[in-house]
């Protein structure tokens, strides 16, 4: 089939666009491409897994034989040399392409920093950066649960500190230190020096933070925390969760055809009376048996098995915890942080008397989340990397290490840090070293453009989008910003010049189109803004288009708006203000905390426009040749 057709739809995790193009031309191949899993299943997934790239049959999933996903960078598949695209090629025999062809016949793309693996702070758990999708809500530096609206990665040059891996302009932030003051003299000699003082907080790129104080959330706003059926959630139901995270495990096997669902909690000879007797106090079943080194506790509860690894993960390297632990009462905390000080730290007896405790962990988001949680108690933290081999042996069998992070938590003295009842300032002691060319990620938050990384408060990337233009005097190099601007606009520029013989780009409105007020930046006028009610769906959204080879969108069954599908902070009270407010039963169809999913997503009835009026005027340029 040397005529196949080849669409990409780039930077759409939702797939919509993608299926609606497969079902308008059922014999093209169909690519949806973004850095997270797809919403909607595909034939096929092609992955990158640890330096290769996996592919992963799901036939029988989806009615649409022809659709795949790229899990990774759209660029990667502009490239007809680059590993993903011969997998491609080779893997799911598709059709190879000529050196001389287009690469892709259609590309439809939605253009969108930390490195991979950097912790995050949400709702759902401590999650690496590019686990995080739009719709996640994330705790910003004020303290507030605020939802992505939006994600992107790019390449580009890093710096790290040994811990922290980011773009040297990557906004953190930050408190300064002022000058040293003195109070009266009460001996020969000159006055007493007074404790330090510090600078009103500002956003401080991250090369320029060293000897500067970063700030640590310390205060969460509450959340709801998931039901557990059965369960009454006491002082010591708290202190057993800490003693499972610190020591314990889950353990689902399948016996005769019936599931049992285990959860496993291991200490020392010495310290299995104290377990025991807080264990009775939750009220739970368990038995106990002696192992060879320990003594192991066994709890039987579907519910809890199930509650512990949807809250706090699986395995001893994904552990995390939970966004709503950190605005949970203080008792639930201080509880939670015992048990798991109790079950994995540790205190030298020439220790500070200020140290708690040294815990150690192979999870970097749990050790993280203990950091940030410690904080919210009032303890001050340090979080240290600890390099390991690739493999060691241990009592005569050879296993695989991972690196492991240790979480330092002392009593607050107010010598080394400051607490301003929001945040715990602490001093970045680390120099900033280059760290090459990596792959980086960024998202964008609703109002308060922050999150919480590696536990520390950091801006957001909303480069282009007229919902972050109070912020475009920092991000516009020529106004004396950091530059995002001009990175965000080279990433657009970069969608429109794809391989493909017809390209759509669409963009919010925003400074891509601003030719007259942003020049420097700005690509040209859009061809065309158009709204999801021009198409069927009352809903008013503006989504601008810059097409190459492609005619205009033709309205199709227009209808009068009666709600919106806003993109930028305060959209809520601007639709009460309007008279609106009665009419968002789309934005929040799945609930108020989820309205940014739904905004999010490209409206089916444009995707179904842009599909059918396309692909008949591709396949007419065809037949006309």
């Amino acid at each position: 089939m040397a005529d196949m057709r080849r669409y990409l739809v780039g930077c759409e995790m939702s797939g919509i666009v993608r299926d609606a193009l497969a079902e308008a031309d059922p014999d093209a191949e169909v690519w949806s491409c973004d850095v997270l899993p797809t919403e909607r299943p595909a034939r096929c997934v092609i992955r990158p897994v640890s330096g290769r790239w996996e592919v992963t049959e799901r036939l029988g999933c989806t009615p649409l034989g022809n659709t795949f996903h790229y899990q990774g960078d759209v660029r990667d598949l502009f490239d007809p040399e680059h590993p993903a695209n011969q997998a491609r090629f080779a893997d799911l025999q598709c059709n190879y392409i000529a050196p001389e062809e287009d690469l892709w016949t259609l590309g439809v793309m939605h253009p969108p920093c930390f490195t991979a693996g950097t912790p995050v702070i949400t709702a759902r758990g401590v999650l690496p950066i590019e686990q995080v999708g739009i719709g996640d809500q994330v705790l910003t530096h004020k303290g507030r649960w605020r939802i992505v609206t939006g994600r992107m990665s790019r390449e580009a040059r890093v710096i790290t500190d040994g811990q922290v891996t980011a773009t040297p302009d990557h906004p953190f932030w930050v408190r300064r230190k002022l000058p040293a003051m003195y109070g009266p003299s009460r001996a020969k000699g000159g006055g007493r020096q007074l404790p330090f003082g510090l600078a009103l907080a500002d956003w401080v790129p991250a090369s320029e933070t060293a000897g500067s104080y970063l700030g640590i959330p310390a205060k969460a706003a509450p959340l709801a925390v998931p039901p557990l059926a059965g369960i009454v959630k006491t002082t010591a139901f708290w202190y057993m969760v800490g003693r499972w995270l610190g020591d314990g495990w889950t353990r689902i096997e399948d016996t005769s055809g019936h599931n049992h669902f285990d959860t496993i909690i291991c200490c020392a000879r010495g310290e299995s009376g104290d377990l025991a007797a807080w264990l009775a106090e939750t009220g739970l079943k368990w038995r106990r048996s002696e192992e060879r080194t320990v003594t192991r506790f066994t709890l039987s509860d579907t519910h809890l098995c199930r509650w512990l690894e949807e809250c706090f993960g699986r395995y001893a390297h994904g552990k995390t915890l939970p966004g709503w632990i950190f605005g949970a009462p203080e008792g639930v905390r201080q509880s939670l942080l015992n048990g798991y000080l109790d079950a994995d730290g540790s205190r030298q007896a020439t220790a500070s008397p200020s140290l708690i405790s040294n815990v150690p962990t192979v999870s970097r988001g749990l050790a993280v989340g203990i950091r940030v949680l410690a904080t919210t108690l009032g303890y001050t933290t340090t979080l240290t990397r600890n390099r390991r081999a690739g493999q060691s042996v241990i009592e005569g069998r050879t296993v695989t290490q991972r690196d492991s992070w240790t979480v330092v938590i002392r009593k607050d003295d107010g010598r080394f840090t400051r607490f301003d009842g929001t945040h715990r300032w602490v001093k970045q002691r680390r120099s900033w070293q280059d760290a090459g060319v990596q792959v980086v990620y960024d998202i964008i938050v609703d109002e308060d453009h922050s999150f919480t990384a590696h536990g520390f408060a950091v801006h957001n990337c909303d480069h282009l989008s007229q919902a972050g233009a109070v912020w475009w005097k920092h991000k516009d190099a020529t106004r004396g910003g950091d530059g995002r601007m001009q990175q965000g606009a080279a990433f657009f520029m970069e969608m429109v010049k794809a391989p493909a013989r017809y390209v759509a780009v669409e963009n919010p409105v925003g400074v891509m189109g601003l030719v007259r007020t942003q020049p420097h930046v700005a690509y040209r006028e859009p061809d065309q803004i158009v709204e999801p009610w021009m198409f069927g769906d009352p809903l008013a959204k503006q989504t601008c288009w810059w097409l190459k080879g492609l005619p205009l969108l033709v309205p199709v069954n227009p209808v009068k708006p009666t709600g919106r599908v806003a993109t930028g902070g305060g959209s809520w009270r601007t639709d009460q203000r309007s008279g609106r407010g009665a009419n968002n039963g789309h934005e929040d169809s799945e609930g108020r905390k989820n309205r940014k999913i739904v905004r999010s997503r490209t409206s089916a009835a444009m995707a179904r426009a842009m599909a059918s009026q396309w692909t008949a005027f591709i396949k007419a340029q065809e037949a006309a040749a």
